[in-house]
């Protein structure tokens, strides 16, 4: 039993939008208070989403019947993948782009150039989320049903050209989306009164 193709939208969601606002949100709250940094802050939320997310994963492996039954445990196994994947291709991977980015062109601190990339964090994940979704809307299809002229790759035939497209155009979002929003928000915060970091 594989999971319904009409919670993919739901996924996406939780993986993209419902992970980057709370650990955003949590992160920059916590660093504020000057108590710990910046890293840590993110650590710590990052380990209460990824605890929620498995509560998550154990409510609906229950709803989906739970048991020994080899053919349910598809579902957590699946989610959880979903999880390890999301932690380093979506999280890890674009808030180190994207601090190396800010870091870079602004020549600020490594701290700073973090503060900025969780803060542009949230805003490249709606961009995702809304790519994803973009062929049907929430309700009608995802990023996997574009159809059009189809290709082979790398021995898989019948990929289309548009999907691969949009494909790209969401991992080039991923990747360097956090660290262009931030950049954008470190030089809206110079322009706006000192080259403070967001607080």
């Amino acid at each position: 039993m594989a999971l319904p193709t009409g919670l993919l939208p739901v996924l996406a969601f939780v993986i993209t939008i419902g992970v980057s606002v709370p650990v955003a949100v949590t992160t920059l709250l916590a660093s504020r208070t000057g108590t710990q940094s910046i890293r840590r802050a993110l650590r710590l939320a990052l380990l209460e989403a990824s605890l929620l997310y498995l509560v998550g994963v154990v409510v609906v492996w229950a709803i989906a019947g739970g048991g020994l039954d080899t053919e349910l445990w598809e579902i957590p196994a699946t989610l959880v993948g979903t999880g390890i994947g999301t932690l380093l291709i979506l999280t890890a991977l674009p808030l180190v782009v994207g601090q190396k980015i800010i870091h870079h062109w602004r020549q600020i601190e490594p701290e700073a150039a973090l503060r900025y990339t969780v803060a542009g964090w949230p805003t490249a994940m709606l961009i995702t989320f809304g790519i994803f979704i973009a062929p049907g809307g929430l309700a009608q299809g995802t990023l996997f049903d574009i159809g059009g002229p189809t290709v082979c790759l790398v021995g898989f035939c019948g990929i289309s050209l548009l999907l691969m497209g949009a494909f790209f155009l969401e991992a080039l979002v991923v990747v360097v989306g956090p660290g262009l929003v931030g950049l954008m928000l470190s030089v809206r915060g110079e322009v706006g009164g000192g080259s403070q970091p967001i607080r």
